[in-house]
């Protein structure tokens, strides 16, 4: 996923991932996770087969810059588990990494 980051990168304080299964959903209603300063982070998903939406924000001292572009994924289902006759959930982690361009 590629995204610009603000002038002041070395300054970033914190990024948001905002994330959807639904993209004609407005922005204001798509679930946000704040990571702080990291570039990498997790979100668990249920549904191995719906696709997912995902925008990235940066904010430094100046405040947010835009948002980055849409990028539509889906989870990789996990190979399941032996369950000895116990009912099986499974949660997949997506990992998110930051790829910068300057």
């Amino acid at each position: 996923m590629l995204f610009l980051l603000p002038f002041s990168v070395l300054m970033c304080t914190e990024y948001l991932v905002l994330f959807t299964w639904d993209a004609e959903l407005p922005i204001e209603r798509w679930q946000i996770k704040s990571v702080g300063p990291q570039t990498e982070t997790t979100i668990a998903v249920v549904n191995t087969t719906t696709d997912y939406f995902l925008r990235v924000q940066a904010r430094n001292k100046h405040g947010f810059g835009p948002k980055s572009d849409v990028v539509r994924f889906r989870a990789t289902p996990p190979l399941p588990a032996p369950t000895h006759g116990r009912p099986l959930i499974v949660i997949t982690v997506i990992i998110i990494s930051l790829v910068f361009v300057y």
